[in-house]
């Protein structure tokens, strides 16, 4: 617990003799910013990889989705 403490009170030090104070909405409205996504970045669970059998779908017969909603109108 004690090594929790000392690694949030050294971040805080640090953002504090930054200078830069962490922006609030209050601070806002901010320009956009758009950064390009990195493809270098793995895609999934990190555990079990995408084709893994225990991901695929049981008892299954059809590409027909799992939950149908149907609707009614009348006039009472």
């Amino acid at each position: 617990m004690s090594l929790l403490m000392m690694i949030a009170l050294t971040s805080m030090s640090l953002l504090l003799t930054a200078g830069e104070s962490i922006p609030t909405t209050l601070d806002g409205p901010f320009k956009p910013l758009t950064r390009r996504f990195d493809p270098s970045l793995r895609r999934g669970s990190d555990d079990l990889p995408i084709d893994h059998p225990r991901l695929r779908k049981r008892n299954v017969s059809s590409d027909f989705p799992e939950q149908i909603v149907l609707g009614s109108d009348s006039i009472p």
